[in-house]
């Protein structure tokens, strides 16, 4: 175990659903320790909890005219559009002072509003409902396989994907992690042991998104498919499940920040943007003490 607290309730469902996993791959069986899976991220990076700001620090909870909201600049991208966000010449080398006095005046809707227009991953406190996993039959059953016989197109970046990629590559199945020559996993340029520690055991393809066709052969042969980009980024590249050809039996996973439906399938998120927009829904005086506290995990 680590040093850092995980609460009771939420490491016991973890280990249920880690102890499950390890049944579905059979004798001996793969075990999965909850602990090390919610607190390995930070032990092995050093991160502890910061408040209002995320372990890594690209992301803040600040204070609008009538509420919280988040904000995330992880990328450079980000952190240039800050300029245009505030409607500013510069802002220079430390964006936030500037970003919490511009917010201060404004609606927490009008804040992430304006944010959305530039691509930010951004979030309002409370405001993506929380909701069970959506399930919809895309390719016919079929009878069961060894896990050694499965292949696995892993499409994900950062942490959430690339860790449930992780896990079929433990029980033996064939994991390709699938990443843009273009935009690759963020994480490459973090610092090395975290992104080995959840991707090693995977193949490796550099894959062009905007000229589909050779990534669109690996997908139609893949039994699962892990994806975690805005649903609605990857079917204007012709990478929506209905374009790979037919394959019984394929799980497709999409790990969304808010969501497939309507206007929430453009919403860029991270997860520490996404967890308080799914869920605190606290008054201000919870809020202030949550964040007082550990508002922000570390994992």
């Amino acid at each position: 175990m680590t040093s850092l607290a995980i609460p009771t309730a939420v490491h016991s469902g973890a280990q249920r659903d880690a102890d499950a996993f390890g049944a579905l791959t059979g004798a001996p069986g793969v075990k999965v320790a909850a602990d090390q899976i919610l607190t390995g991220r930070a032990t092995m990076l050093g991160l502890t909890p910061r408040g209002g700001v995320s372990a890594g620090a690209a992301s803040r909870l600040m204070r609008s005219r009538d509420g919280w909201w988040v904000l995330t600049l992880s990328r450079r991208d980000d952190v240039d559009a800050i300029s245009a966000l505030l409607e500013a010449d510069t802002v220079g080398t430390d964006p936030w002072p500037s970003v919490r006095r511009w917010a201060a005046d404004r609606d927490a809707a009008d804040v992430t509003e304006r944010a959305r227009l530039l691509g930010l991953p951004v979030a309002e406190l409370g405001e993506t409902v929380a909701a069970p996993p959506q399930r919809a039959s895309v390719a016919p059953p079929r009878a069961s396989r060894n896990l050694s016989d499965l292949l696995v197109a892993d499409l994900s970046a950062m942490w959430a994907g690339p860790l449930c990629g992780q896990l079929p590559a433990r029980a033996s199945a064939c994991v390709v992690k699938v990443e843009s020559r273009r935009r690759p996993d963020g994480t490459r340029s973090g610092p090395a042991p975290f992104f080995d520690w959840m991707n090693s055991g995977k193949l490796s393809y550099a894959a062009d998104f905007d000229e589909p066709s050779g990534l669109l052969s690996l997908l139609s042969a893949a039994d699962v498919v892990i994806e975690s980009s805005r649903p609605s980024a990857l079917a204007r590249r012709r990478l929506h499940p209905a374009d790979a050809a037919p394959r019984a039996g394929r799980v497709w996973l999409r790990i969304t920040g808010h969501g497939t439906e309507g206007d929430r399938q453009e919403w860029v998120a991270f997860g520490d943007d996404a967890t308080p927009a799914a869920g605190l829904g606290a008054d201000n005086d919870t809020v202030e003490r949550l964040v007082a506290e550990r508002l922000m995990a570390p994992c």
